[in-house]
């Protein structure tokens, strides 16, 4: 099968190609086991190498010792500090790359991953990702929070020590432009909101839905640029992440328990992007027409001559066949507090 399908929120295309993919049974179908390297004696994330970070700005502690740490980036991105000229030429415009870059260490242990962790720690990550998107986001020039996550070499991680960022920037991102402006034109044509009638449609088909809990669904998107490419959505309108209440953090805690355990099952120790889309800031207007969610981005092939060439992905897995697959793989997912449909 091979066929251009457009993302209803963006318009970017990706072709489906499932001819040029493994079959899904080529795949792992068992996570192999891991042990479990507590401390790094040369890793700055590591418990008891705490001074070999900046200065500590938040933590959460868990049993009197703390399980989410927040450190500023040693290698920042961007910076309050920034000196460089303004230029606003027509041709060659620049600004300075103002902002502040976090690292939010996930984890005491030096090698656990998402693969390894319990429903308690996605909890605690999840309220540190919260707490600094609501810090980055009231401080003065910024307009837009980049939360996210890169695992192994492949997906642009550094560091073997499990942590995210956070990248709190002067402007809105291209991509999230994009999805504002598809999504606000949507509502003017239909007048609703373009996410909660994906939502509605992907319930009535449920062909590309792989697992939901009472107020979260996850599906593989229509267009999906990567393979078993995978979106995280509250089924009720939010626009804002940071609105998020504890017991719905619990409640998509166990949701990235089940899917990670689900994907690690299919396609073991896999490097992968993970990354949240929100409101920005001073964007009210917006918020009837825009729905908070996360991605989570499979990284089992490279971006090559055709996909920088033209701006297409190519994708060989067709979602509705990652789901379906996804949705069979066995789950040891305990549902105390929400429970997985």
């Amino acid at each position: 099968m091979t066929e251009i399908r457009t993302d209803p929120v963006t318009g970017n295309q990706v072709i489906i190609a499932t001819e040029r993919g493994k079959r899904p049974t080529d795949l792992k179908s068992v996570l192999p086991e891991k042990k479990v390297k507590k401390i790094e004696d040369s890793c700055p994330f590591c418990p008891g190498n705490e001074e070999k970070t900046p200065p500590e700005i938040s933590r959460i502690n868990r049993r009197d010792k703390w399980t989410v740490r927040v450190v500023p980036n040693k290698y920042p991105a961007v910076s309050m500090e920034s000196s460089c000229n303004i230029n606003d030429s027509i041709l060659f415009k620049k600004e300075k790359g103002k902002g502040k870059h976090e690292v939010i260490i996930e984890s005491r242990e030096h090698n656990k991953s998402f693969f390894y962790m319990d429903i308690k720690e996605f909890e605690y990550m999840l309220k540190m990702y919260k707490k600094r998107y609501k810090d980055l986001i009231n401080l003065e020039g910024i307009k837009y929070v980049s939360i996210f996550k890169n695992y192994k070499k492949e997906a642009g991680a550094s560091l073997e020590h499990p942590h995210s960022q956070a990248i709190a920037l002067p402007l809105v991102p291209k991509l999230i432009k994009e999805e504002l402006h598809g999504s606000k034109n949507y509502f003017e044509k239909e007048g609703n909101c373009i996410y909660c009638d994906i939502i509605k449609e992907e319930l009535n088909n449920n062909e590309r839905i792989i697992t939901e809990t009472k107020n979260f669904l996850v599906l593989a998107p229509y267009a999906s640029i990567y393979s078993y490419h995978t979106q995280i959505i509250p089924k009720e309108h939010k626009s804002n992440f940071e609105t998020i209440n504890n017991k719905l953090i619990e409640e998509l805690a166990i949701l990235l328990f089940d899917i990670f355990n689900r994907m690690g099952r299919l396609l073991g120790d896999f490097p992968f992007n993970m990354y949240l889309h929100t409101l920005p800031k001073d964007e009210e207007n917006h918020n009837k027409t825009y729905h908070w969610h996360m991605e989570i981005a499979p990284r089992l092939s490279n971006q090559a001559g055709f996909e920088l060439g033209s701006g297409m992905y190519i994708n060989t897995v067709a979602p509705e066949q990652a789901a379906k697959v996804l949705r069979s793989v066995p789950t040891n997912c305990c549902n105390k507090k929400a429970y997985i449909v």
